[in-house]
């Protein structure tokens, strides 16, 4: 850097871009030496500010998105025994087929997030089914 010539370090990219200030303006030789001083030194406090910088984005982030995605975003954990309709995406599917095959109950939630569906009259099916296809069945009372 004093005599023209970059390093070569072992140097975390990531760690680097985090430590260096905004630059907005060209800086001088002196500034840029001072930069890069403080990029090598990757002092604790530093490192510290970065890693709870990159956190409150990530919750930031996450929060956005949950409410970006409010109305659309659904957290259906069926139980074991409760009743289910599975959607109809067969591939030669026309309009006179229905649209969801049912109802049929929940017997058991995979390690994988597949559910394990049977017939009501207590036939297992041997397909597994995708969480994004069931919909909870409401019976008419």
């Amino acid at each position: 850097m004093v005599h023209s010539v970059e390093p070569i370090l072992p140097f975390d990219l990531i760690q680097a871009t985090f430590l260096v200030p905004d630059l907005t303006q060209p800086l001088s030789t002196e500034d840029l030496l001072a930069v890069r001083t403080c990029q090598l030194q990757k002092c604790p406090v530093n490192l510290a500010s970065i890693h709870n910088c990159i956190l409150a984005s990530r919750h930031a982030s996450v929060r956005q998105f949950e409410k970006q995605y409010a109305n659309t975003i659904r957290n259906l954990d069926f139980m074991p025994g409760s009743l289910v309709l599975v959607c109809n995406t067969n591939l030669n599917m026309d309009k006179m087929k229905p649209r969801y095959l049912g109802p049929m109950v929940m017997l058991r939630h995979t390690h994988n997030g597949a559910y394990r569906l049977g017939k009501l009259d207590g036939t297992i099916s041997k397909l597994r089914y995708a969480a994004f296809r069931l919909i909870p069945y409401y019976a008419r009372s």
